[in-house]
């Protein structure tokens, strides 16, 4: 605890902070206060790590920070009910100071960073700022975020190119931002979640999106077309034959291809979920590999999105396909041609690095339809 700026017992505070070294070396944090006399203690289930560097030494001032916050809610609560830690005051908290807690704990226990959940809050403070209230979260608040997210709000991955929330995505906010306020209920900070208030009406829904995918002739005429980005190429068809997303192979290092006895794999951290992802290399993953990579070096050097974007037009008209390509069709490409060759359902989730086989399961219908259609074109044949 030393050199931290903790709450430490004065004649000023009733609740301070407390630290409890464990077996790890780790400072497990605790509110310490007495009430009657009797000493009552309140896990903060906020963790202190060893300082080996700047990075961690940052990250435990953060949690000390984040740790005070609610240090000084119980305080606010045992002066004004003698001590009694009455979870009141907690309703005068903002959102985003309960959302930093909420992310920090989620972190710490999973040990990944929750995307979505930042993401959603990003939006929410981006339209009503860091001291909004969450006790003010209403309905009428909630059907306004809504309408924000499906209208104005943006992706922020591209800011060169930034462009509206598809209509999953504001599905996916809208129920996480539930989550969170559900969470804030159960421990007292609202009385009601107005999220329960929606009619199902109000609430957006998911919708099925069209997959497009190259089949096997697709790719063959694509892959024996030249392309003005070799490296944009090489990392398409690399993802074709993977399954990895653009953010993934753009982050793809030497360090991350390793090799045990079965074959060469590659071993990341989706960007995306934060999971980890292992997946083994066929020999035409193999040939699409820089054979200089260092461990280091990026493995598919490549332009900015825009650029990318640019490259994958020009190829395919080239090739003289006419479904439009973006770079995220390697991997439905690659889910698909799985299933075509026969491969189980649950190996092909675990390829793509899918939670939930429902996920992939939305491929397999795509292939489906696209029998379907194909049967159907023998109506145009009069017997």
């Amino acid at each position: 605890m030393k050199g931290y700026r903790l709450n430490e017992p004065t004649n000023k505070r009733k609740v301070y902070l407390r630290g409890r070294i464990m077996k790890s070396g780790k400072i497990s944090l605790y509110y310490y206060g007495t009430n009657e006399g009797k000493v009552i203690r309140q896990t903060a289930n906020l963790f202190l790590n060893p300082e080996f560097d700047t990075a961690t030494k940052s990250a435990n001032e953060e949690t000390i920070r984040i740790a005070n916050v609610k240090a000084d809610l119980l305080n606010a609560d045992a002066e004004r009910t003698g001590n009694g830690f009455t979870p009141e005051s907690r309703r005068l908290t903002t959102f985003n100071d309960y959302i930093t807690k909420y992310l920090a704990e989620y972190e710490q226990q999973h040990h990944r960073k929750n995307v979505v959940a930042r993401a959603t809050a990003i939006h929410f403070i981006d339209r009503y700022g860091k001291d909004f209230k969450i006790r003010n979260i209403t309905k009428a608040v909630l059907l306004d975020f809504i309408e924000y997210l499906k209208n104005e709000a943006r992706y922020t991955n591209n800011p060169e190119n930034p462009k509206r929330l598809a209509p999953n995505t504001v599905k996916v906010f809208c129920a996480t931002l539930g989550i969170i306020l559900e969470r804030a209920k159960k421990q007292g900070v609202i009385s009601v979640n107005p999220f329960s208030l929606l009619e199902r009406g109000e609430k957006p829904h998911l919708q099925d999106t069209e997959r497009e995918y190259l089949d096997i002739s697709e790719l063959k005429r694509l892959a024996e077309t030249p392309c003005d980005r070799p490296d944009v190429k090489n990392a398409f068809l690399f993802s074709c034959f993977t399954g990895l997303r653009l953010s993934d192979v753009e982050h793809l290092r030497g360090s991350n291809i390793k090799r045990n006895d079965i074959g060469e794999y590659i071993d990341i951290t989706m960007k995306k979920t934060q999971k980890p992802l292992r997946v083994y290399l066929s020999n035409n993953a193999k040939k699409l590999l820089p054979e200089d990579a260092g461990d280091d070096s990026l493995i598919f050097p490549l332009p900015s999105r825009p650029a990318i974007k640019f490259a994958l037009e020009r190829w395919s008209k080239k090739a003289a396909l006419t479904k439009h390509i973006t770079f995220h069709t390697s991997r439905h490409t690659a889910a698909t041609m799985l299933l075509n060759f026969g491969v189980d359902i649950a190996t092909v989730a675990s390829v793509l690095g899918h939670a939930k086989i429902s996920t992939t399961q939305i491929y397999a219908k795509l292939l489906d339809k696209t029998q379907s259609d194909a049967i159907n074109k023998q109506d145009t044949i009069t017997i």
